[in-house]
């Protein structure tokens, strides 16, 4: 599998963030049955994104060389060139999710989640972005164009 970003393939890809990095050392992610790639840098997130390659991306806002939503930008333009379908883009803030879900609608990412992320809002992140399936998880702030909820507990 892949960064920590879902592939279509059922690849996680998973961009820069030291706890991702941390995760996929100890086989949380592959454990999960998730193919995962790591990006060490907001370049490096743009250089090793392709449109159709990851299924679902996890996005840290607070890179240190390109903060995550210009990395979110240089992805979206890069999927309208090609006339690609959209990645589904988590960010993960070490913020209070509610601070920065505007910003995050903007540029166009379907949701936020404060960090640190637990291995079952994964999982539970994949089903809903990577399966369809209108599945809650817990933290998660989802942004759908103008409306949005937050999903604070079990339904």
């Amino acid at each position: 599998m892949q960064p920590i970003v879902f592939s279509a393939l059922s690849s996680l890809a998973t961009f820069p963030t030291a706890e991702f990095r941390i995760m996929a050392k100890k086989n949380l992610l592959n454990d999960s049955g998730f193919e995962v790639d790591v990006a060490g840098s907001g370049a490096e997130a743009v250089a090793a994104f392709s449109p159709g390659k990851y299924g679902l991306i996890y996005m840290d806002i607070g890179l240190p060389d390109i903060n995550g939503y210009e990395v979110t930008n240089a992805i979206r333009e890069k999927e309208l060139s090609s006339q690609a379908a959209m990645t589904p883009i988590i960010a993960l803030t070490a913020h209070a999710a509610i601070d920065v879900q505007a910003v995050c609608g903007k540029v166009d990412m379907q949701g936020v989640i404060s960090k640190p992320i637990k291995r079952d809002q994964i999982e539970h992140i994949w089903q809903r972005y990577g399966k369809g399936e209108p599945i809650h998880v817990d933290g998660l702030i989802v942004i759908d164009g103008i409306a949005t909820s937050i999903s604070t507990s079990a339904l």
